[in-house]
């Protein structure tokens, strides 16, 4: 039983893997995102947004973090509520968007939505 990987139908976005038996004592956490919602052109506050943000978790509709330890998942959260909130308030707010006052916000409100200390 080998592991192969395919591109997902659906979306070339989506890689699936079969046949993994192994386990890995990973310890950290993992973002998993779904139903991208940056497909189409942007413009505006949106575009800005788009551009100014460099963490992945805004690009998608759904995100899931997941926390292991020695390769057991230990916690598992659904983050898409908060991250749809942090773009509407972002979107929102009258920050510029780049600036050290809106790098602030944003850094407030991913670690509010995230665990960020995998330690």
């Amino acid at each position: 039983m080998g592991v192969s990987e395919r591109v997902d139908p659906e979306g070339s976005l989506r890689v699936v893997f079969s046949g993994l038996q192994a386990r890995a004592a990973f310890s950290g956490g993992v973002l998993l995102g779904s139903d991208y919602i940056y497909a189409l052109p942007l413009e505006g506050r949106e575009r800005q947004l788009r551009e100014n943000t460099s963490h992945p978790a805004f690009e998608w509709g759904a995100v899931h973090e997941l926390i292991f330890e020695a390769g057991q998942l230990v916690e598992a959260r659904d983050c898409s509520k908060a991250m749809a909130q942090a773009r509407v308030h972002l979107l929102g707010e009258q920050l510029e968007p780049g600036t050290p006052a809106w790098q602030a916000e944003l850094t407030r409100l991913m670690s509010q939505t995230f665990c960020m200390d995998y330690a």
